[in-house]
């Protein structure tokens, strides 16, 4: 028995569709009312966004297998199809979840793998996501992976604005030697 990795297709509608609900419902149904979380699940997980989303040339779907059961699943966007920067040279990671009951079998890491080999192939700088300011374990998981906080969004859930931390990963160094590893401008630099 083994962890695969697959990208979605179309033919995946309905896996992608059940995992998304059940994972998003599994992590945050405790910090929501029921009304909020059934609007966000109908707007975010609907079988026509759903289906648009897997489409577009610019966002990728994957599907975590073990033993032949899905076990999680994530999104990557590039370009126009990121929710907040549409920057060439990065990889946003809009979605990345895991079956409650697959939590410790290091499937997260396994993930985060990916998305770093896909990154690297497709020649991005970074990677960057939103999560939640309040989901502490995420944020630590992401820091484990060299993430850091660099600023913030709204979050919608329902009629609730909730906030969420960006978190940036820098893959390939822009002039090195005047930026430190947040791509943050070194004013010690000397001639």
């Amino acid at each position: 028995m083994e962890c695969q990795i697959k990208k979605c297709t179309l033919k995946d509608l309905f896996i992608l569709q059940d995992i998304s609900v059940s994972t998003y419902y599994d992590t945050f149904n405790l910090t929501s009312t029921k009304e909020n979380m059934q609007l966000y699940l109908d707007g975010a997980y609907n079988t026509r966004k759903l289906m648009n989303e897997l489409k577009n040339p610019l966002t990728e779907f994957y599907l975590v297998y073990f033993d032949n059961e899905p076990c999680g699943y994530m999104k990557t966007n590039e370009g126009d199809a990121q929710s907040d920067i549409k920057d060439s040279v990065s990889l946003e990671i809009e979605r990345f979840y895991i079956v409650k009951r697959f939590h410790r079998n290091k499937f997260g890491t396994l993930m985060m793998q990916k998305v770093m080999e896909i990154a690297i192939q497709k020649g991005k700088e970074y990677v960057w996501l939103g999560v939640w300011e309040n989901n502490h374990k995420a944020q630590r998981f992401y820091k484990k992976f060299g993430f850091k906080v660099f600023g913030k969004h709204p979050f919608v859930v329902g009629n609730v604005e909730e906030t969420d931390l960006l978190m940036k990963k820098i893959l390939i160094e822009k002039n090195s030697d005047l930026t430190d590893s947040n791509g943050e401008k070194n004013d010690s630099h000397s001639n």
